[in-house]
């Protein structure tokens, strides 16, 4: 039997790339979920439309953790097996959706990560940030993620409620990085390329420090 994959966009303000990243995921999955966390002009309009297509809205920015959380819901209501997370700003490449499904597929995982090389095309405050964060969460968590803010990942949607998470906004990826250790889920990386279309918009020094007392506090508190 064909197992139903979802694709989840969690999208602000993204006017440029997004239409395009829409189109090529199209052709790799059955349905796409677009939230469009409070953007200034509302994200359909700009949209190709696609019958295998929605668009959620949340009238204000609530971040991107409460993006996928909502995301999430919806696929479950249309009965997604598989779930895919893909930014919106053209930094992944759809066309490596199939390797990210592969394991869960073939059940050998229930979330995979995808994972990027951290060379010169990655901004430098984005590459040691990620070290830094990547290292941080192996020490404290003893889940061995070699890239924690990497936004491509899959799931199995069975594992959702073992692994959901509360951060509204970027501590959303090692906050499901931690769970995933907690609730003993079976992961696996994959690579993916590492794609920078212009100037970095992704976690900041700011997010990157957040993030940091974030683990902190889901350690020791």
């Amino acid at each position: 039997m064909n197992q139903k994959i979802v694709a989840v966009i969690p999208a602000l303000n993204e006017y440029t790339k997004l239409s395009e990243v829409v189109e090529q995921v199209s052709k790799y999955v059955e349905e796409i979920i677009v939230v469009d966390d409070g953007s200034k002009k509302p994200l359909k309009d700009f949209l190709p439309s696609l019958p295998n297509l929605f668009v959620l809205r949340h009238r204000i920015n609530l971040g991107k953790g409460a993006a996928l959380k909502t995301g999430v819901e919806f696929a479950k209501i249309r009965k997604a097996d598989y779930v895919v997370f893909i930014d919106a700003d053209g930094q992944h490449n759809p066309s490596e959706i199939p390797s990210l499904i592969a394991p869960l597929a073939d059940n050998n995982a229930d979330i995979v990560f995808g994972v990027r090389k951290f060379h010169k095309r990655m901004p430098l405050v984005a590459r040691l940030g990620n070290i830094f964060l990547t290292q941080i969460s192996q020490l404290l968590f003893r889940v061995k993620v070699s890239d924690t803010q990497s936004g491509f990942r899959a799931i199995n949607i069975n594992i959702y409620p073992k692994i959901v998470w509360r951060s509204p906004r970027y501590a959303v990826e090692t906050e499901m990085i931690v769970n995933t250790g907690k609730a003993r889920a079976r992961f696996t990386e994959v690579p993916i390329q590492t794609i920078y279309h212009d100037k970095y918009r992704g976690t900041t020094v700011l997010d990157g420090i957040r993030i940091f007392f974030n683990m902190i506090y889901w350690k020791f508190l």
